[in-house]
């Protein structure tokens, strides 16, 4: 099965160096840090599906 990480942000120039770390698809970048809670939660929910 293997280990895919996955990167959550809020550091607005991750655009730049993210996808040469982590792939094009395996982050987000959060924009409010008060939206942390709440995206994290839906993210848990979509990656355990």
């Amino acid at each position: 099965m293997g280990l895919r990480p996955f990167c959550v942000t809020v550091d607005q120039s991750a655009e730049d160096y993210l996808p040469h770390i982590f792939g094009k698809h395996s982050f987000i970048i959060v924009k409010r840090p008060a939206e942390l809670p709440r995206r994290l939660a839906l993210l848990y929910a979509q990656l355990t599906r």
